[in-house]
């Protein structure tokens, strides 16, 4: 939780670059990013029209997000190597590689946007469960516990969990002053019901069946 503005300006200092890239401009009531390893982003935010009387949802995702990748793979190649192989030398030259792709993917980058008109109920229930979620939110530890006994060893052991694959999810609200974020890798249980939602709200609006009276009762039961 963040003050909103700072030295008169939007406080965007939660947001990476790609999500500055799609809501650079200043934090809306509601955002949502979602960030699969091997895809493209997309997400959406909520806004007020240019008369501040209705209420409008914009997705936003990279349409050109494979061109992209292929270019900047071909202008900063990457060196093959086995998980765990490969020299420091060979290391190193792959992460300054995986850096400029990323600055030349974000640079190609076509942002794509969709609105949508939305009842204020909508917005309001959309808000309203997002705050719940961010304010209530303890992390969910598969291992409570990282100190076990291992009868291999014969010993105890710490666990340390890595993981290079899946997606990450950003929820973004701003109450009263405040902007409120949660950002969670691998999201579980109510965090789980509720980016699940919000990526078929998005796939939907990207074919044309945006359907708000479904997405209402799903949230209703939530």
């Amino acid at each position: 939780m963040e003050d909103n503005w700072r030295d008169n300006q939007p406080n965007l200092e939660s947001k990476e670059d790609v999500e500055r890239l799609f809501f650079g401009d200043f934090n809306a009531p509601v955002e949502f990013f979602y960030a699969p390893s091997f895809h493209g982003p997309r997400g959406f935010r909520i806004v007020r029209d240019s008369l501040g009387s209705s209420y409008i949802l914009e997705v936003k995702y990279i349409s050109n997000f494979a061109e992209a990748t292929r270019e900047a793979r071909s202008r900063h190649p990457s060196i093959s190597v086995g998980l765990g192989e490969g020299t420091e030398e060979t290391r190193r030259h792959n992460n300054e590689a995986w850096a400029k792709q990323h600055e030349v993917r974000l640079q190609l980058s076509e942002v794509e946007t969709l609105s949508f008109s939305i009842s204020q109920l909508f917005f309001e229930k959309l808000q309203e469960k997002k705050k719940m979620l961010i304010s209530t939110f303890e992390e969910e530890n598969p291992f409570p516990d990282p100190i076990v006994f291992c009868p291999i060893w014969n010993d105890y052991v710490e666990i340390v969990i890595i993981s290079f694959d899946g997606y990450s999810v950003t929820f973004r609200t701003v109450v009263n002053d405040e902007v409120w974020s949660l950002w969670i890798h691998g999201p579980q249980n109510r965090a789980l019901e509720l980016s699940t939602l919000f990526r078929q709200m998005i796939e939907d609006a990207k074919v044309g069946e945006f359907d708000e009276e479904r997405y209402m009762d799903i949230l209703s039961a939530m």
